[in-house]
């Protein structure tokens, strides 16, 4: 049989799994997001992970739609993917790559800003003269993480500042964001310090970032002209924030898949050997989505069938799951199976999954593997 190497696989054809989207979702929390900022504001939407899991490009050009003023991220694959989906906007990347002579003519391609926190990292990845590598100084101030400590960040800002090859853009910040009132304040007060000194110095800040959504709304904090919200942009609640904003609109619509097999099953030999064990259902489903498609974190036990709850059952394989239907006598092949999002008059939540999984608040589209397609829905 005559074989091709081009093509792509059918619609109709691929795993009925899928992560469904809601982007307007983000432009609206970005657009909220910038009405409790100070003003003058700038907001760098942070993509890191592919967007939260939610997926690149889209993501990037629905915080575009918002208003965003540029992006944060890590992975160089990501800043990529944005570029060449024609998007110019300021890409920020967080420590993510080695300093090194093709880090720096990789910023200087794609028009990134890479972060430093060692004189060492920002000459080895200097660009020359006629084509500097922009770069912007990292400074630890609580999370005690990636940066250069409060300490010895002024006199490095002052160093980098005189690197021919590099053009230093300003300076960024990833608060603690757990704790009291207090301990947030400690923490700007130590970055404003550096700030302070610099400016004494008459080294330009173009870009004064930190790196939480913390810090919006507090309206008393000149020394920052720039945030990266992280979580809110996609309607999560990060750890340190205990209260939901009105305002703030999931963009996480719902996990789904569809059922692949519905059989019987009836065993009187090696009853315990079989992978069902003791409570061993007489109906089951079976779905093409397993351990391989991050299912194990992104399951609380349970899935919905017809709007009725039913449990996970033997275990799952790579791409294959069981669920018992007892409660479901009607189900058959192709019904949809919602992991998380509602169905009915039932609902998994997002929270529940992270509470039965100990996930904290990172988001499900991070967990869910690249083998789950993402779905986005039409904007409104």
């Amino acid at each position: 049989m005559p074989r091709t190497t081009s093509g792509t696989v059918p619609a109709g054809i691929t795993r009925p799994n899928a992560v469904e989207v809601d982007l307007d979702a983000v432009t609206h929390n970005l657009r909220a997001i910038r009405s409790e900022a100070d003003a003058g504001t700038k907001i760098f939407g942070a993509v890191k992970a592919n967007g939260y899991g939610l997926g690149l490009p889209a993501v990037a050009e629905a915080i575009v739609a918002g208003g965003g003023d540029g992006f944060g991220l890590s992975d160089p694959a990501d800043a990529l993917k944005i570029r060449r989906a024609g998007i110019d906007a300021p890409i920020l990347m967080y420590g993510g790559m080695l300093p090194g002579a093709e880090a720096g003519a990789f910023a200087r391609r794609w028009g990134a800003m890479l972060s430093v926190a060692e004189l060492e990292a920002a000459v080895a990845v200097e660009g020359s003269a006629r084509s500097r590598t922009d770069v912007i100084v990292e400074v630890d101030v609580g999370l005690e993480r990636l940066g250069v400590g409060v300490d010895d960040a002024a006199e490095l800002v002052k160093t980098v500042n005189h690197v021919p090859g590099v053009r230093l853009m300003g300076i960024t910040t990833h608060l603690h964001g757990i704790g009291p009132a207090e301990y947030l304040e400690w923490q700007l007060a130590r970055f404003k310090d550096v700030v302070d000194t610099v400016a004494i110095e008459g080294v330009d800040l173009e870009l004064r970032l930190a790196e939480s959504s913390a810090t919006l709304g507090t309206g008393s904090h000149q020394s920052l002209n720039a945030v990266d919200p992280g979580h809110l942009l996609y309607g999560l609640i990060p750890r340190g924030r205990a209260d939901r904003p009105s305002w703030l609109r999931s963009a996480l619509i719902g996990v789904t898949s569809r059922i692949l097999q519905v059989r019987s099953v009836s065993r009187h030999e090696f009853v315990s050997e079989s992978p069902l064990v003791a409570e061993q259902p007489t109906r089951i489903g079976v779905i093409p989505m397993g351990s391989a498609d991050g299912l194990r974190l992104l399951s609380c036990g349970e899935v919905l069938v017809r709007g009725r709850r039913c449990r996970i059952v033997g275990g799952m394989s790579l791409e294959h799951t069981r669920i018992d239907l007892s409660v479901v006598p009607e189900a058959e092949r192709g019904d949809e199976v919602m992991v998380v999002g509602k169905q009915g008059e039932q609902e998994i939540t997002p929270q529940e999954v992270e509470q039965a999984n100990a996930l904290g608040s990172a988001g499900l589209g991070v967990v869910a593997a690249a083998s789950v397609r993402r779905v986005y829905r039409e904007p409104r």
